[in-house]
């Protein structure tokens, strides 16, 4: 196999922890990250989005949602990379679960709390703490308003290697687990001798040797990796266009230079975007050369080649 999918994958992580048969790992990782004053005793998954075909659409979410014994509702997605406004998103996932719960005659007190997990391979706060989780408050007494909201941010690049004088929690083995950027990084974090990750990594390495579920890992991986370039590539370009559209009057060479620059810094920048969320290596040389080069036809070359090719090397190759 030319290319092993990582549980960051979402296809990948959806197969690991919404099969019936992993229930185990699920529990696990919801144990890690609630760390609940019970044991939690019984997960019931819930209809999530389906995979299949459309798994290369950029606009499918393939969560796992499942409801605990004592009816909350947990939802547990992976994002390698922010969305549009994804704060926003956030809420709105979590709005729908919990007002999706009741039917009509049903009173507003049999509603359940509602859980939203986000692990994130991105930076999205401040700080160095990996895990943050927010209520709703009031904001001088920090008296909670109601239990029906919870929201836990994991951000998987913040967890560091373990280290000899100080024992990684569960869940710092979960997020080093899930957040692995290399076959061997996942295999070194499952031989630290827990049994969960153990069991995780060989479910993971029967996942990447079904041909149907590599072929779906590549399409929704390859679709989402464009997407953010394009996003990226849009945004910088809005901004170039922008900036040149309020210039005076009688700098319209100077505009369309700025444009020109500004579409060729947004096609560079692109590439190192797909470059970094692949995790594939780049050296300083060559982040120079990309950020130098001004030639968009070569620069989209680059980003096409960036989705695809195994190592950086490739993707620069004259």
């Amino acid at each position: 196999m030319s290319e092993f999918y990582l549980p960051s994958n979402d296809v990948i992580f959806h197969h690991l922890f919404a099969d019936e048969s992993n229930e185990d790992l699920l529990t696990s990782l919801l144990t890690a990250v609630l760390n609940p004053p019970s044991p939690i005793t019984s997960v019931q998954l819930l209809p999530s989005e389906r995979l299949g075909a459309e798994a290369d659409d950029k606009g499918v979410r393939l969560d796992v949602c499942v409801e605990l014994a004592d009816g909350t509702r947990v939802d547990v997605e992976m994002q390698n990379a922010p969305r549009e406004a994804p704060r926003r998103r956030t809420l709105f996932c979590w709005a729908r679960l919990y007002g999706t719960q009741l039917a009509r005659g049903q009173l507003y007190c049999e509603l359940r709390p509602c859980v939203a997990i986000w692990l994130l391979g991105y930076r999205e706060l401040q700080g160095e703490r990996f895990h943050s989780i927010f209520r709703v408050q009031e904001i001088h007494d920090h008296q909670i308003f109601s239990d029906a909201f919870e929201l836990h941010l994991v951000e998987l690049c913040k967890v560091g290697p373990s280290e000899p004088t100080r024992p990684q929690s569960k869940l710092e083995l979960w997020a080093r687990f899930v957040g692995a950027r290399s076959r061997e990084e996942l295999q070194e974090v499952a031989m630290t001798g827990d049994p969960d990750l153990e069991k995780a990594w060989e479910q993971v390495d029967r996942l990447n040797q079904d041909p149907d579920t590599r072929a779906l890992a590549y399409h929704r991986e390859t679709s989402l990796l464009l997407y953010q370039s394009d996003l990226a590539t849009a945004e910088l370009r809005g901004r170039a266009e922008g900036k040149a559209e309020g210039e005076a009057e009688g700098k319209a060479r100077g505009r369309a230079e700025g444009k020109a620059e500004g579409e060729a810094r947004g096609r560079a920048e692109a590439v190192l975007g797909v470059l970094e969320a692949r995790g594939l290596l780049v050296t300083e040389a060559q982040r120079a050369r990309v950020l130098g080069c001004t030639d968009v036809e070569t620069l989209g070359r680059w980003l096409h080649r960036a989705v695809s090719e195994s190592s950086t090397e490739e993707v620069l190759a004259d």
